[in-house]
């Protein structure tokens, strides 16, 4: 069973080493760093329980296993109804279906509960997995952004997709 839920404070020491995890941090926008530590998790909890964010703690059978969110998207000439959606998974929690799961359910959630019209999602260009899961929930390919992305001091192209409600 797969669930969205609030974070807490106790999720920092898991969170902290999954996001550690080389294939899960490659694929992270750059702001996230490599050596992801508790206090990097902690400060993210509070940042999304007090700045009443957007995200959420995913959970699989009862075990925290990732997050997804949607944020304002910034430096952008969009509107206050689109978002951009984040999310990861830890890697024992790959190819489960989960990813799937949640990113339909987060952007049912922010049709409904945000108004929103437009969810995008940007993804580097080394990242097929996350490409095909959001195909599969309904995002078009909108474009490539050619050198349009900076991860680990190189850069890279990204992948534009959209979902229109």
């Amino acid at each position: 069973m797969v669930t969205l839920r609030t974070y807490t404070l106790a999720d920092a020491q898991i969170l902290s080493e999954y996001i550690k995890h080389p294939e899960v941090v490659i694929n992270l926008s750059d702001g996230v760093p490599n050596d992801y530590s508790i206090k990097d998790a902690e400060e993210f909890i509070n940042k999304a329980l007090n700045e009443n964010q957007f995200r959420f703690a995913i959970e699989y059978n009862g075990e925290y296993c990732g997050g997804i969110g949607l944020d304002k998207i910034v430096g952008h000439c969009g509107h206050k109804q689109a978002m951009e959606i984040g999310y990861w998974l830890a890697k024992p929690f790959w190819n489960k279906g989960i990813g799937t799961h949640v990113i339909k359910q987060i952007c049912e959630l922010g049709f409904s509960e945000l108004n929103l019209v437009r969810i995008e999602a940007n993804v580097f260009e080394y990242n097929k997995a996350s490409m095909y899961v959001l195909e599969k929930c309904g995002f078009i390919k909108e474009g490539i952004q050619r050198k349009g992305a900076v991860k680990n001091g190189e850069i890279v192209d990204s992948h534009r997709f959209a979902l229109i409600k």
